[in-house]
């Protein structure tokens, strides 16, 4: 069964490893997973405001 904490760890790799293919700075990586997290925690986040998380804007 997939679980929120699964989802979020397989997400959480998949970042790590595209990171490195893509050549992601450190900083871009962490705004990917804290939007990533931010959406899991908040289910009424719409495309705007997770677009807005991951340009590093305040989503509040």
């Amino acid at each position: 069964m997939v679980t929120e904490n699964l989802l979020s760890e397989l997400f959480c790799r998949k970042i790590e490893e595209l990171a490195i293919e893509k050549h992601l700075s450190g900083a871009e990586k962490e705004r990917i997973i804290r939007a990533f997290k931010e959406a899991m925690a908040n289910r009424f986040m719409d495309a705007h405001q997770i677009c807005r998380c991951l340009a590093g804007e305040d989503t509040v």
